[in-house]
């Protein structure tokens, strides 16, 4: 005899308020799931009788508050919280997640500042995995034409385990632990009318560094200008990889693609 017993994730949308603190839009999501299942196997032969339980609990919290500042531009802190606990006769553990970030975001004069950090304790606590991350771009509009910048450090594991955590679980050799090295990302790039106007061309610089070596990247794209009504693109880049093991070759990769939408 077996009995599985389940309540399906719900996501819900908890706080949704411009009253609930002064001057912006608070915004509170959550969704989880709890699960049981328990298993009695008849003995048989030399297989003994058994009964075999296991239960999973998941829980996770995002909450930001986006407020409009006198300038035009948006200052939004947000934070993130995952939970998970596996119990029973199969994998067991616990797991937890938090992360927070700020960003500011000025669509006037196309500036976006953002910064990021998060923490994961996985099994119980007996493995560790933290990421920061930072953001600075400059865009220059919907047409894409002027100066276009963006520099982006991050030090450890940046993306979110919260997703992961819910799926993967937290047993013994889930794929937690990462690189720790810093890295360094950076591209600028300026957009000009091409052919009559008709046009966007932007010709684009990058370079990438961490201790694994760095890559440069030359490249070009084309596309319409806003006011088209098929939009379309074509993007060149080259690039060249450098590891920092001088036993390992250089790599050099040339890249085309080309899109349409209607």
């Amino acid at each position: 005899m077996s009995l599985f017993v389940s309540l399906a994730p719900q996501v819900r949308t908890l706080v949704s308020s411009e009253e609930l603190i002064a001057g912006g839009t608070t915004r509170l999501r959550a969704r989880g799931d709890a699960a049981f299942t328990e298993a009695e196997i008849d003995g048989s032969g030399t297989i003994g009788a058994a009964t075999l339980e296991a239960g999973r609990h998941r829980l996770a919290v995002e909450g930001s508050h986006t407020r409009h500042l006198a300038s035009g531009a948006m200052f939004t802190p947000s934070i993130e919280v995952g939970m998970r606990r596996d119990v029973g006769d199969g994998e067991t553990g616990s797991g937890i997640e938090a992360g927070g970030g700020v960003r500011y975001a000025d669509e006037a004069t196309g500036v976006t500042v953002e910064g990021r950090v998060r923490t994961l304790l996985s099994h119980s606590g007996d493995s560790e995995e933290w990421g920061m991350s930072g953001l600075m771009r400059l865009d220059p509009g919907p047409e894409g034409r002027g100066l276009s910048l963006s520099v982006q450090p991050s030090w450890g594991q940046t993306a979110s385990g919260v997703d992961r955590l819910w799926r993967s679980g937290v047993a013994p050799g889930a794929p937690w632990a990462g690189q720790e090295s810093g890295r360094l990302g950076a591209r600028v790039g300026y957009g000009m009318a091409v052919f009559g106007g008709h046009f966007t061309g932007t010709p684009e610089l990058g370079v990438g560094l961490s201790e694994a070596g760095r890559d440069w990247r030359l490249g070009w794209t084309l596309r319409l200008a806003q006011t088209t009504w098929v939009p379309f693109h074509v993007g060149f880049e080259a690039t060249r990889w450098e590891p920092a093991n001088d036993n390992v070759a250089p790599e050099n990769r040339i890249g085309l693609t080309a899109s349409m939408r209607w």
